[in-house]
């Protein structure tokens, strides 16, 4: 029916948001990671806030992942996340691990980098992916709806066509 159709839209619309949230915690992860680096050399008592920052976004990068809109967004999306579970714990590890060392050892965190920008690279596809499922996903959710609307009209086309034939015959 229209109504389910138009749930399922909304479900969709809160998949889609959850992966831009996930994906803005991608790139978030990697501001952290380079805030280490020059906060060690620069600042060094903005290391507590960069730890929490880092642990923020760590959480709801999972979280957004684990969002039930996401969890129920589709067979394709779900392949997808699964696809994500390495590459995600990698890249969390790489995060995690360089801005750790950046204030023990900021030129070993350094060095670390490209290591880190290439996990962050190989979630980068998978992210795109994701993208792609969801709006794949939001695309048929809204053909359905656009056929349930559709639907509907007609019937209530039909439902009025009987009461003017009914009137007229009574």
């Amino acid at each position: 029916t229209a109504l389910n159709a138009d749930g399922e839209l909304l479900a969709q619309s809160a998949a889609l948001r959850q992966a831009m949230l996930a994906d803005m915690m991608h790139d978030a992860l990697r501001g952290d990671v380079l805030r280490a680096i020059f906060a060690a050399r620069a600042t060094p008592g903005e290391r507590d806030t960069v730890f929490n920052d880092l642990s923020t976004h760590i959480t709801t990068f999972r979280d957004a992942l684990a969002d039930s809109a996401l969890v129920h967004a589709g067979d394709t999306v779900q392949v997808v996340l699964r696809g994500l579970e390495q590459p995600l714990a990698d890249y969390f590890a790489a995060a995690d691990s360089t801005v750790h060392l950046a204030f023990r050892d900021r030129g070993a965190a350094e060095r670390r980098y490209p290591a880190f920008q290439a996990a962050f690279e190989r979630l980068e596809v998978g992210m795109d992916e994701l993208g792609d499922a969801v709006q794949y996903s939001s695309a048929s959710v809204v053909a359905k709806t656009s056929a349930a609307n559709r639907a509907a009209r007609y019937e209530i086309l039909g439902v009025i066509a009987f009461g003017v034939l009914l009137a007229l015959l009574v």
